[in-house]
């Protein structure tokens, strides 16, 4: 799965956000909006066809954003909405469609990509997507060693 494009929707108290997805997207944060109504929770609801689920909870001063792997592909119909009086940003990416490529990228022979070609800002963002084990990084400069 490779993205294509930022993803954002900002969830004000009260309101509710139907669709049916367009275009598949993934969420991977929620946080509270920069001015707070209360100090009391307020939790992110997704509902997906006709199941609610809670995706996170978030509270000033304790808990004010979370990281969340959600994919929501096309055709899905779906609701965003909060249960509290804060307002809940959710960012995330789109997604290119059809891809059938990893995104640990493999050339034509099918070895790995050299990583030593990448910045630390895109090998970062690797790590933080889930796509390579910081520990297989160690591990494999001690074996060349």
């Amino acid at each position: 799965m490779s993205f294509r494009g930022f993803w954002g929707l900002k969830i004000a108290p009260g309101k509710t956000y139907s669709q049916t997805v367009a275009a598949s997207f993934r969420v991977s944060n929620a946080a509270l909006g920069l001015t707070l109504a209360n100090t009391q929770r307020t939790s992110v609801v997704l509902t997906v066809g006709d199941k609610k689920f809670v995706l996170c909870s978030l509270t000033p001063k304790t808990n004010e954003q979370q990281q969340v792997d959600i994919t929501l592909t096309e055709g899905e119909d779906i609701t965003f909405e909060t249960e509290g009086g804060n307002e809940i940003h959710l960012t995330g990416n789109f997604l290119n469609e059809g891809d059938d490529e990893s995104d640990m990228e493999d050339d034509e022979d099918g070895e790995e990509v050299d990583l030593s070609s990448l910045t630390p800002e895109d090998i970062q963002q690797m790590i933080d997507e889930g796509l390579i084990n910081p520990d297989d990084l160690l591990n494999s400069s001690d074996e060349d060693a």
